[in-house]
């Protein structure tokens, strides 16, 4: 399943993602995914294997995890050969975060940007919808936030397990194309909440 949704949002998202970093000025797109669990860790490989264009150097992935010494050990142990020849590796690098602890304010992405390089889009998958629906609200505050433009506009890929009327609502995808700002979109949803309007519907 979590091949199938990476696969998905890849085949859905690929294309605006590399249209985003090319009105953004990008040289690259760069892919920042708080949390590494096996949806984002099936996201990250998508993306590092088939993010190419002519039009741009190779893509970049940043992890922000609260264990990012472990699940870089974790990631190097199951794809040895991503970082092994010297000819390329992937360019993907772990930055230590704690959600729980604080939130990802404007500090956490100017921190993200000096490092790395500003983003392009986000993911956001932890292992857990509430703690992946309160990460991407607080992204979405601070990307779209700045005088007079949004300072990060980059769209906010949010994992769920179970569709919610929350995501139904307010993460279903860019609804003013018109405008550059940042947006959420859910993904990866493999059951629904029976709620009185899903009963309905």
């Amino acid at each position: 399943l979590d091949e199938i949704a990476a696969r998905d949002l890849f085949l859905d998202q690929a294309p605006a993602i590399l249209s985003m970093a090319e009105a953004l000025g990008h040289q690259r797109p760069h892919i920042v995914l708080f949390g590494f669990d096996h949806s984002a860790e099936a996201v990250a490989v998508r993306m590092l294997t088939s993010l190419w264009s002519a039009k741009f150097e190779a893509p970049r992935l940043t992890v922000v995890t609260a264990n990012a010494t472990e699940t870089e050990r974790g990631f190097d142990a199951r794809f040895p050969q991503a970082r092994a020849h010297k000819i390329w590796k992937a360019d993907i690098a772990f930055l230590s975060f704690d959600w729980r602890q604080a939130s990802a304010d404007d500090q956490t992405l100017r921190y993200i940007e000096d490092e790395r390089g500003p983003p392009t889009a986000f993911v956001v998958s932890t292992g857990g919808d509430s703690d992946n629906i309160a990460i991407s609200l607080g992204l979405l505050r601070t990307c779209n936030a700045g005088d007079p433009n949004p300072t990060w506009p980059a769209p906010i890929y949010l994992k769920e397990n179970s569709e919610s009327e929350f995501t139904k609502l307010y993460a279903s995808g860019d609804k003013t194309p018109d405008q550059l700002d940042a947006y959420m979109l859910a993904f990866g949803e493999v059951e629904r909440v029976a709620t009185r309007a899903a009963i309905l519907d």
